[in-house]
């Protein structure tokens, strides 16, 4: 049977691809239908997340809801005409409980059709349970369908709680619930649209650490657009697309572009959206059973005192670097270089990562880490070199965190960049930033910025603990480096005691991290960051040889996740491990390749 429905759900979705030829939101119309939503351009989006109506371009709750209406509606008038004309069917089966079924089923099959998300499942359950209460005579309770409800999607599938959709669909309903029934019409519908804005924001700000201040204003027009006008329109047209009768989809998208064009305009008010920090978990959770009590609990002086616990979203997550000191965070982008350095009122990204087919690593990781630690503006971008891994997402950092330096080793058509030689330094919060390589600008153009041009740069805080970032120099570059600046060498007889963390040049490749460099520098660890069970081989075996006998610690993002640095009053780097603060479910419990000192 999945296998039908999978092959019913293509022929739509190619059949209103058809029709609507090259138009520019045909995706949407086919996402509306059957719930498809792989070739909706990532600006598009943007400003449905912005605008806050991301819920209504897939097939929601309300979509499906909409649906057994329709159906209970039709089914009523066939059995009133049934009746009118004798028909004993009609008469041995009560309207009311043929409507119920038929909306049941109504229910249950659209949201086969689309996909059986977790707002469909949910739907569908919730009116199935509250047919099968009228077929049988009993009443139905509101918080009794959405806990049977609740049971019945966990039995299904036990790790929906893993979605996102699971906690905005049920929260919600749950709000709506708990809303009182005083109110009619548009003023209910009001009501009913600032209590889930405001209700789920605790959750989107926990979840995407955004919140959508036009969202209100947006969705009182794109609910009833897209709910009564191209959501309709998009089925009908997707039925008559078979029969080479294109209007409805065409009206449809038209209906669309005018409602795009409005979201797009609200999308580019600079108060359109709020980025947040992550809030402690801990937080979030008390922010979400304060709003839940707010619009549920009938006692007025609860509702005011549970307000109080939204006071808890506005607690960071963790502590900033003291005055003089730093935090490097190197983010897991899979193949590829990104870390974050933070000092007391000032960041710096290093690299942006690689690509991921229409998307980059900035738009996974990067930027969603950044709002996470509450940074909405970059005070510097470093882009080492000019390679895919190292700068896929240089454009999209630079819109969404306008950097008010721009650091390269190549020019970049359109932007204002410096050049990163040796010699150009600069000091925030008492923490020093100096680039080691290239030694010397170009004579008169600019280098292609390729692996021997890679930016390198040195962190040192007021005492002395340093971090070295190097991109991907060979060890030619490296060995130069190590000859070059005497002043690198360290004086010490004892090995390991620089209070220093190194970037390994180039994932850890062969051709990198030298003997040199490393009986030089004598640094205390060494962080690579690599792809899981990448096709290059880092780090090379050769690598991990060479730091074991220099007595230098290997930490490796493929292993660990991303990595944390901090220090110890006695100068000792500090990591923490994404993979073993916030393990999955999914996670190894020791990853292949991982020793156990890495898990620990």
């Amino acid at each position: 049977m999945s296998t039908q429905v999978d092959r019913l759900r293509h022929a739509i979705r190619a059949a209103i691809f058809d029709s609507l030829a090259e138009e520019e939101f045909a995706p949407i119309m086919a996402g509306l239908v059957v719930g498809d939503q792989r070739s909706i351009a990532r600006d598009q989006w943007q400003v449905f997340s912005v605008t806050g109506v991301s819920h209504l371009m897939s097939i929601s709750g309300m979509h499906v809801t909409m649906f057994a209406v329709i159906a209970r509606f039709l089914t009523a008038w066939a059995w009133l005409l049934l009746a009118r004309s004798g028909s004993s069917l009609a008469l041995r089966v009560p309207a009311p409980v043929a409507a119920a079924v038929m909306a049941s089923l109504a229910a249950v099959a659209y949201a086969f059709l689309a996909g059986f998300n977790i707002p469909a499942q949910r739907t569908a359950t919730m009116v199935t349970i509250a047919s099968l209460a009228a077929v049988v005579g009993l009443e139905s309770r509101s918080w009794a369908i959405l806990a049977v409800t609740l049971l019945a999607v966990l039995v299904v599938d036990p790790i929906a709680p893993l979605s996102v959709g699971f906690w905005l669909s049920f929260f919600a309903v749950g709000i709506l619930f708990g809303l009182s029934g005083s109110s009619q019409g548009l003023r209910a519908a009001v009501k009913a649209q600032l209590a889930i804005t405001l209700g789920i924001a605790p959750l989107t700000i926990a979840l995407f650490q955004q919140l959508s201040v036009i969202g209100p204003i947006a969705n009182a027009l794109a609910i009833p657009v897209v709910t009564f006008l191209v959501t309709p329109l998009a089925m009908l047209g997707s039925v008559f697309a078979f029969f080479n009768v294109h209007a409805f989809l065409y009206v449809g998208h038209l209906v669309f572009v005018w409602l795009y064009d409005f979201l797009q305009f609200l999308a580019e008010l600079s108060w359109a959206s709020l980025a947040w920090h992550a809030p402690p978990v801990w937080a979030s959770v008390l922010s979400c059973i304060s709003v839940f009590v707010v619009f549920t609990h009938p006692s007025k002086r609860l509702r005011w005192l549970a307000s109080l616990g939204v006071l808890a979203l506005f607690i960071p997550s963790g502590s900033k670097p003291s005055m003089g000191e730093f935090q490097a965070s190197f983010l897991d982008v899979g193949q590829g270089t990104s870390v974050v350095v933070q000092t007391s009122n000032h960041s710096l990204v290093y690299d942006t990562g690689p690509s991921h087919g229409t998307s980059n690593s900035a738009q996974r990781v990067v930027i969603p880490q950044l709002f996470a630690q509450g940074i909405r503006r970059l005070d510097a971008l470093v882009i080492s070199h000019r390679d895919d891994d190292h700068s896929s997402g240089l454009a999209d950092l630079f819109v969404s965190h306008r950097p008010s330096h721009v650091y390269t080793s190549y020019q970049v058509q359109g932007l204002d960049t410096t050049f990163c030689r040796l010699g150009r330094s600069w000091v925030w919060d008492g923490v020093w930033f100096r680039f080691l390589y290239p030694f010397e600008a170009p004579s008169t153009q600019w280098t292609p910025g390729a692996n021997e041009d890679s930016c390198v740069l040195e962190v040192v805080d007021a005492q002395g603990r340093r971090l070295l970032l190097t991109g991907d120099i060979p060890v030619a570059i490296e060995d130069e480096m190590a000859e070059r600046m005497p002043w690198l060498q360290q004086t010490s007889s004892s090995r390991g005691n620089t209070p220093l963390v190194m970037m390994a040049p180039h994932h850890g490749s062969r051709g990198s991290t030298s003997r040199l460099l490393l009986q030089r520098l004598r640094p205390k660890a060494a962080v690579t960051q690599s792809g899981y069970r990448n096709r290059f081989g880092h780090p090379h075996p050769d690598v991990i040889n060479r730091l074991t006998t220099e007595e230098v610690a290997l930490l490796r993002t493929d292993l660990l996740g991303a990595l944390r640095l901090n220090w110890s009053a006695q100068g000792e780097p500090l990591f923490a491990c994404a993979r073993k603060e916030r393990r999955r479910l999914w996670h190894r419990p020791r990853p292949l390749g991982a020793t156990t000192e890495q898990e620990q």
